[in-house]
């Protein structure tokens, strides 16, 4: 059910849009289903995050063994958000760090990627 992100060398990443949490610590999550149809597990993190232009550090990463698929959440911290004076998530843009998990050597670095929430 969600939006189609990135596709690439057999790894491919859908996005749901970020939504309201009912959580003492977070606001939003986004989340993102990864399929790895390589034959190398990866590990995936994300990169370089804003919300409505303003940068923020929340944290994601997985790893997906190959030939197999994961459903991870990249969550919004109230602090972050109240820190920026956001209420309400209108688009979040990112990058995705995506490496060999064995060798960390690097398979991917995407470019940017708008996620709009509405």
């Amino acid at each position: 059910n969600g939006e189609k992100i990135y596709s690439k060398n057999g790894i491919t990443i859908y996005n749901e849009k970020p939504t309201m949490e009912d959580d003492d610590y977070y606001d939003y999550v986004s989340r993102f289903f990864i399929v790895n149809e390589t034959n190398t597990d990866i590990s995936i993190s994300t990169d370089d995050v804003s919300v409505n232009g303003f940068m923020i550090n929340p944290y994601c990463s997985e790893t997906v063994p190959a030939g197999k698929m994961a459903y991870t959440s990249l969550y919004f911290s109230k602090t972050d958000l109240e820190d920026n004076k956001i209420k309400e998530i209108e688009e979040v843009e990112l990058s995705f760090s995506i490496y060999n998990s064995e060798s960390y050597d690097t398979i991917d670095d995407t470019d940017a990627i708008i996620i709009k929430a509405n």
